[in-house]
């Protein structure tokens, strides 16, 4: 019966979205509303059916209000369908790259003792020099993504202007968590990159990583 129920609602949105006639503002509003309940649906079964649906038919805005009440479930299935379906529709993520948090807290510690601020900054030369070669921020752009596996590669883009094979990260997705390593290019070399994230409650993975001799990044990753 649950098959059954799938095969009539895929139905039902397949010919929504290959209909031809323009939406007014109130139809759309409308439609991105039912689509939002719909993948809420009590039965996992139907929810994960909306989700896949979504990610078919290539409208962002429904996808992203589909995945949006589904990483707030409090079902991990649910939530690692979302993340499949957010990584398998992106066509780049971003991820925010800052120093890590020890250094904030050794910073804020030593106040306007100049002596232990150098010192500071010396310690943490490294992490530094990262951030400033990728300007704060690191591309991933899809290489081999599928809704269906928890596996997936990207393409690091950093100070490559197109992607290149020998810049890749592997990302495994486990429940709601991120784990990968790889490498990324600093001029013509390539630096290790590596990260860890979880997903947070704002809609985005947060965690840590390291890049080249740097240690324990905070990186954030917006997925919507």
């Amino acid at each position: 019966m649950a098959f059954r129920r799938i095969l009539v609602a895929l139905a039902a949105m397949a010919a929504a979205f290959g209909a031809a006639n323009a939406e007014t503002p109130q139809e759309r509003a409308q439609k991105i509303k039912d689509w939002r309940a719909n993948c809420s649906d009590p039965d996992a079964d139907l929810r994960a059916a909306y989700i896949e649906a979504a990610v078919a038919g290539n409208d962002q805005t429904v996808l992203r209000a589909c995945v949006s009440q589904a990483l707030t479930s409090d079902n991990v299935d649910t939530q690692n369908l979302a993340l499949r379906a957010m990584l398998a529709s992106a066509e780049r993520l971003t991820i925010e790259v800052m120093m890590p948090a020890a250094y904030d807290q050794a910073i804020a510690a030593a106040k306007d003792d100049a002596q232990k601020v150098s010192a500071i900054e010396q310690q943490y030369s490294h992490e530094k020099w990262a951030i400033a070669n990728v300007g704060a921020v690191i591309g991933l752009v899809p290489k081999k993504v599928d809704l269906s596996g928890q596996a997936s590669a990207w393409h690091v883009m950093t100070s490559n202007r197109t992607p290149m094979d020998v810049y890749v990260l592997d990302l495994a997705l486990t429940g709601e968590t991120l784990a990968g390593t790889g490498g990324a290019a600093y001029g013509q070399q390539r630096m290790n990159f590596s990260l860890n994230l979880a997903l947070n409650d704002d809609g985005y993975m947060v965690g840590a990583g390291d890049l080249a001799h740097g240690k324990n990044f905070r990186l954030r990753m917006k997925l919507q």
